[in-house]
């Protein structure tokens, strides 16, 4: 059975952003609860590689040409469903976690069924104390 949460990150030619997300995620939230799923839309920059060496255990989709941000998303979304994981979680390469969002998001999940979907506050990445969205 796999873990509830399927993290889903979109590449395309960001590698420094992708492995920082990466970094975040491993370091500031349970471990137990997640898979991280890469889905890369044809990187020419050599990410896979740099992706794969730092972290071989986390699970790869080669798109193999640049399907664009909603099919290169809609493949790892499959594999999610295909997996059965209970969540999937969309982030884009360039989100930093600070905190462990993902028991909060799972605990509300969990707690409201009649709730098809959760986002948690945003800021931004480069102005970390400027609300993007407040959350929803």
């Amino acid at each position: 059975m796999p873990k509830s949460v399927c993290i889903i990150l979109l590449n395309w030619n960001t590698p420094s952003h992708t492995l920082r997300c990466i970094e975040t995620l491993y370091a500031n939230c349970d471990a137990s609860v997640f898979d991280i799923v890469v889905a890369d839309n044809g990187s020419t920059d050599d990410s896979l590689n740099q992706f794969k060496q730092v972290y071989p255990d986390i699970e790869y989709i080669e798109n193999g040409e640049n399907l664009g941000f909603a099919e290169g998303n809609n493949r790892a979304f499959d594999y999610s469903v295909e997996k059965g994981y209970a969540y999937s979680l969309l982030l884009n390469t360039d989100t930093e976690v600070h905190e462990d969002i993902l028991t909060q998001l799972v605990s509300f999940m969990d707690q409201n069924k009649e709730v098809g979907a959760v986002q948690p506050t945003i800021y931004y990445l480069h102005e970390k104390d400027a609300l993007w969205n407040g959350g929803s």
